[in-house]
């Protein structure tokens, strides 16, 4: 049995932590990830302990980190997205 393209991106881990609107944006990014040719995988552990809201490798071999804000004071209270960079090509 095979999985089409546009539902690979639709396997998501769902444990609780994670808002109908924060799964709803992380299945559409999955998605634009994917039509841009970059693997993705939800919820990945760094080595410094902070969790990736999306994880994705390209084709060329860099790693991409998408991090999930579900509303604008989520945005603005966020102080922890420097300790992702180190782990990633693009944040």
């Amino acid at each position: 049995m095979t999985i089409e393209a546009a539902d690979r991106t639709s396997f998501m881990l769902i444990d609780g932590r994670q808002s109908d609107t924060s799964a709803a944006v992380a299945q559409g990014v999955r998605r634009m990830l994917w039509s841009l040719g970059i693997a993705t995988v939800c919820e990945f552990v760094l080595a410094n302990g902070r969790r990736a809201d999306i994880a994705g490798v390209a084709a060329d071999g860099s790693i991409h980190i998408v991090e999930i804000k579900s509303s604008v004071q989520d945005f603005r209270c966020d102080n922890k997205w420097p300790e992702y960079l180190e782990y990633c090509d693009f944040y």
